[in-house]
């Protein structure tokens, strides 16, 4: 992990989140730091006290742990501008994941402490954890939710429109491990859309 270049934490605070106060965003601008991880490079490791609440710039994240027998278990991913990088709504608690890239990743960090330390004081501080923590939940309990239900086709066609061109950018095993499959029935579900589109669109030319 090396510090980012050419990021504009000020602007990402107003922009992003909207924070408006100059005497926060210099505050903010001074606690935060910008990184950047290259693909396979570990943010947080599981069990670790988290100290940081990291917002993606730019790239791709993993949240990955271990199953019962030892293999790695993907539980999520984190693509969007803004989104916070986050395994635990705890924040005085450690990791329950490991924070993987994907890709080469660009990630604004601002310390947990300086959060809970100025809630009182800042009501911008208080508005801005709110509003991530409860759009984390709302993410993560959607997911579950439809991960939990239909059949791997259905699965797999919520992950196609939930994580839009991700599928040809991910190892095929941590998108299968995701969705419950086997990286074979990954495939041939790969392969069965692509044929249904190739047959769409024969269908409109015609």
């Amino acid at each position: 992990m090396e510090k980012a270049r050419n990021v504009d934490i000020r602007q990402f605070y107003r922009e992003d989140l909207g924070v408006h106060s100059e005497e926060l965003l210099d505050k903010l601008e001074a606690v935060s730091q910008a990184v950047t991880l290259q693909k396979g490079e570990i943010l947080n490791k599981k069990g670790e006290r988290q100290t940081m609440l990291p917002f993606l710039i730019e790239g791709m994240m993993r949240c990955v742990t271990l199953d019962s027998e030892g293999k790695e278990k993907t539980l999520g991913f984190t693509m969007n501008r803004g989104d916070v990088v986050l395994s635990n709504m705890d924040l005085t608690g450690c990791h329950i994941s490991t924070d993987q890239a994907l890709v080469p990743s660009t990630l604004i960090l601002l310390p947990i402490d300086y959060v809970l330390q100025n809630m009182k004081d800042e009501p911008e501080v208080i508005r801005v954890y709110q509003e991530q923590i409860v759009k984390w939940g709302m993410i993560y309990q959607s997911r579950a939710v439809s991960l939990s239900q239909g059949d791997a086709t259905e699965r797999f066609e919520w992950f196609c429109k939930e994580y839009p061109g991700m599928v040809d950018m991910v190892n095929n095993r941590y998108i299968a491990s995701f969705l419950g499959i086997t990286p074979v029935t990954l495939s041939r579900l790969r392969h069965g859309v692509a044929t249904k589109v190739g047959r769409e669109k024969r269908t409109d030319e015609e």
